[in-house]
């Protein structure tokens, strides 16, 4: 298999530079590497230009990870059987590579285990809940390398170290560009289930992820627009509808965390940015739902009822509110039954 590696970088060279140097022990000579300074003012460019076995060393303007993700794609695509995109700033543990090169088409994505410097769980399998809100799977939690079975079935494979077959890539749409930074890949994932494709983790490969859980001003008003092109581009109809009541619900508790945290001028403007999107959204939301091969129970049960991690706050009544959306998630599964 020849396999094409696809690194967006920003502000982090030193990073690249680790990962890099292992990666080029690691590939062979039909394998591509491709790097793409999305910073504009390329402050790490000598740094990046200085690294042996690049095979494709782009400068960008910021064009969003997914873009950048699908130009670096675009080079390379009569060359190789497979994507690989890493984040800058993971490093991968010895073997890893090989281990991506010897799975099956079974699946039509992988990734391996996301871990934290400390060896605890980075993600193992995102998690998206029935309001939309999405969290790494078993953030924080222990790991232990299962080596019973090669392959375990995800619904959301981490961008973090996505492997996807070309394929499959290109027969889903790519990453859509509009989400520019975070839920692309949940986003993804999302059209390789709805198209009634299986994504894999693979059990005994690891990558090793420097994660910074804290959020900024950036961040959260991408992941609040977000949030919502993913549910309007992605759910089928009954779904949408019939989830809806949750979804307010989680989105009034949204707002008032939002003011309670200064972050309330950044949750309107979330608001703006999905209404500037609706043109686009609605485009995508036609070609995604031609994709569609799975009926609304089978879409359901890729959600969760209940908001059960760390790296979401967790507001007085947690415990309440996780019993009425259990209550609620089973009423709208007998719905669809």
């Amino acid at each position: 298999m020849k396999i094409g590696i696809i690194i967006v970088c920003y502000d982090n060279a030193v990073n690249s530079a680790k990962l890099i140097g292992q990666l080029i022990d690691e590939i062979d000579s039909k394998d591509k590497l491709v790097v793409i300074d999305n910073n504009p003012n390329h402050k790490n460019w000598g740094k990046l230009k200085s690294l042996s076995r690049i095979d494709y060393l782009i400068k960008n303007k910021n064009v969003g990870f997914g873009a950048a993700c699908n130009q670096g794609a675009d080079l390379i695509k009569n060359d190789v059987d497979a994507y690989l995109f890493l984040n800058p700033d993971t490093l991968i543990e010895k073997g890893t590579i090989e281990k991506y090169k010897q799975v099956t088409k079974d699946y039509s994505a992988y990734m391996a285990n996301l871990l934290t410097k400390k060896n605890s769980i980075n993600n193992d399998g995102s998690i998206v809940h029935i309001s939309g809100l999405s969290w790494s799977g078993n953030y924080l939690n222990k790991f232990f390398k299962n080596t019973n079975n090669k392959y375990r079935s995800i619904y959301y494979a981490s961008g973090a170290c996505l492997f996807i077959w070309k394929k499959e890539f290109y027969d889903i749409g790519k990453f859509y560009a509009e989400y520019f930074l975070y839920y692309e890949d949940t986003d993804l994932s999302s059209r390789l289930i709805l198209n009634n494709k299986k994504i894999g983790l693979i059990n005994d490969a690891v990558v090793y992820h420097d994660y910074d859980s804290k959020i900024s001003d950036v961040k959260y008003l991408n992941i609040q627009k977000n949030r919502y092109l993913y549910i309007l581009i992605n759910w089928p109809i009954k779904i949408l509808i019939l989830l809806l009541p949750a979804i307010l619900l989680v989105e009034l508790l949204l707002i008032t965390h939002s003011f309670i945290n200064n972050k309330f001028k950044l949750k309107i403007r979330s608001y703006y940015e999905v209404f500037k999107t609706i043109p686009k959204i609605y485009i995508l939301r036609k070609k995604t739902m031609k994709l569609m091969k799975i009926n609304s129970i089978e879409y359901l049960k890729m959600l969760s009822p209940k908001i059960d991690t760390c790296l979401i706050p967790h507001f007085p009544g947690i415990n309440i509110f996780n019993q009425f959306f259990v209550i609620y998630y089973k009423t709208v599964k007998k719905l669809l039954d």
